[in-house]
């Protein structure tokens, strides 16, 4: 097996290259973050998730955060211990692997990159990722909404995508969500179009990713 190589970044000692280059991109967007905040026992083992985004939450009405785990490739026992997360937790998680390039295709001819959005079923970038989470605003009996508060979930472990990083590109605000529809993020801005204001590929997300993918790290050793 060949070892992750640790790397600093701003200070933090990540466990791996690519954990440090997500950090770039949570830095470079302005996206507070805390790295390894704490473990938790699940009933498949302990587990300490790698990044914590206190300000990105699953539903409009829910504040719990989202957890990211990084992954350079995923077996079913991540997408389980993240599922038991979840449950346990009441937020929404979610895997992450390796920082996603343009499509060119797709951003070719494009005359405002800040509306540079979703177009014949892809996204502006070459990947997508799925949420595992739970509703945390009900009853364990929930089967959907009850009130005057739509909800498209149900009270049990759940997957849902495709999701994506997006910004609203009228107040700029960054937000996790569904088709990255930057209507969802819950800024109120009147100007959406619906729920969806499609714009995953927002010039900031995409010099952000481009960020993370050139940085340049100066401290990093092989692990033991």
């Amino acid at each position: 097996m060949i070892a992750a190589i640790e790397t600093e970044h701003n200070g933090v000692l990540f466990r791996s290259r690519l954990e440090a280059r997500w950090a770039v991109f949570f830095d470079a967007l302005g996206i507070k973050y805390c790295y390894e905040r704490e473990g938790y026992s699940l009933p498949s083992g302990n587990y300490l998730p790698d990044f914590y985004l206190p300000n990105q939450g699953r539903f409009k009405h829910d504040q719990s955060g989202l957890f990211v785990e990084v992954k350079g490739s995923v077996e079913p026992k991540h997408r389980t211990l993240l599922q038991e997360l979840s449950m346990h937790t009441r937020t929404g998680c979610t895997l992450v692997k390796d920082i996603p390039y343009p499509q060119p295709a797709i951003l070719r001819g494009a005359t405002d990159y800040r509306r540079c959005e979703y177009q014949d079923g892809q996204f502006a970038i070459d990947e997508q990722w799925t949420i595992y989470g739970c509703c945390k605003r009900h009853e364990e009996n929930c089967k959907g909404s009850d009130d005057n508060f739509p909800c498209d979930c149900v009270w049990s472990e759940f997957e849902d995508g495709p999701y994506a990083w997006c910004q609203c590109p009228f107040c700029g605000i960054i937000g996790f969500e569904f088709d990255g529809r930057s209507a969802r993020i819950g800024c109120n801005c009147k100007q959406h179009n619906g729920d969806k204001s499609y714009n995953a590929g927002a010039a900031d997300l995409l010099s952000a990713y481009s960020a993370a993918r050139r940085a340049r790290f100066e401290h990093w050793r092989s692990a033991a």
